[in-house]
């Protein structure tokens, strides 16, 4: 039995009162052996790691000891994508958005300043079909985003906005977690090509859901990379039963589609302030999927969690 383990979390930090949501399955046997990394909670400890030996050129040997082959997945053009301003009403002066790149881009700063970038994997990103991002959005959905993009932008339903050419960049935000996922799931000789991923891309995902977006997020990233991790295994599946092999990671699968699917159980730590509804809605009937997210009560969405 394969396990896998996605953790999601934007850019504030959760305070005050909170709650933990789980699907109406849990699974408290999952162990997890493959990550897709959160930026923000990466960063912290990067931070954290380097005050506390306080030394920089010097800590690059120490990273370079202890990494596990961990992929890295950042394209400029996810700085380019533009949610425009925070407007909340005619009498408040517009702010810059908070989704907005900066942070990011200083993640991606201290990462090559600390050294920590040339201990990691790069993973190229790719564009995502339509046909992957249809696992869980809505033709129709999927539709109005493009109108969007193609026009001058606008809001793909709740405080989601994109501006020209947004479509484009969300699908390479949502390839560039799939990309991750096969370097994790695939061989490259006798290895995986990484053992784990952090993917720092834009727009963030987890409110996004069937046919709305929301809170910033256009498509739901950790939920289509759950749902390609299990399209990726159940493929190498096949192939190792078709070729009667046992080497790799694959020998774990067997049984019919149905069981090799059910062989991959998914845990997902959601740690964001805000509750992952999104996701929620994708797996809240799936005994497979492991849903934790942990968030500030009543804070966003208002209802949910």
């Amino acid at each position: 039995m394969h396990k896998f383990c996605f953790e999601s979390f934007e850019f504030t930090h959760a305070t005050n009162k909170q709650s933990i949501t789980t699907s109406s399955h849990p699974h408290s046997s999952i162990t997890p052996t493959s990550f897709i990394a959160p930026h923000y909670f990466f960063s912290h400890i990067i931070h954290f790691s380097l005050i506390q030996k306080n030394m920089w050129c010097e800590q690059k040997p120490i990273f370079k000891e202890r990494h596990r082959r961990t992929g890295y997945v950042f394209e400029e053009l996810y700085m380019w994508h533009n949610a425009k301003c925070l407007s909340f009403e005619v009498w408040t002066q517009p702010l810059e958005h908070w989704e907005n790149p900066e942070a990011k881009s200083r993640c991606n700063g201290l990462l090559e300043v600390s050294g920590v970038k040339d201990c990691l994997v790069k993973v190229k990103a790719r564009k995502a079909t339509e046909n992957e991002v249809l696992r869980f959005h809505t033709k129709e959905y999927i539709d109005k985003v493009k109108a969007l993009s193609e026009g001058d932008g606008g809001d793909c339903g709740e405080c989601a906005r994109l501006s020209k050419g947004g479509y484009d960049i969300a699908l390479y935000g949502m390839g560039g977690v799939l990309a991750a996922v096969e370097a994790i799931l695939t061989e490259s000789g006798d290895q995986r090509q990484v053992e784990n991923a952090y993917c720092l891309v834009r727009p963030p995902g987890h409110h996004a859901e069937r046919d709305l977006g929301r809170g910033f997020c256009i498509f739901n990233n950790i939920v289509l990379g759950v749902l390609h991790a299990r399209t990726v295994w159940n493929d190498l599946s096949s192939l190792t039963r078709g070729s009667g092999s046992s080497h790799g990671s694959c020998s774990a699968a067997a049984g019919s589609s149905e069981n090799r699917r059910k062989n991959m159980r998914v845990a997902i730590v959601d740690y964001d302030v805000h509750h992952g509804n999104g996701t929620q809605q994708a797996f809240w009937n799936d005994p497979d999927v492991l849903f934790i997210s942990i968030h500030q009560d009543s804070n966003y969405p208002l209802h949910t969690g």
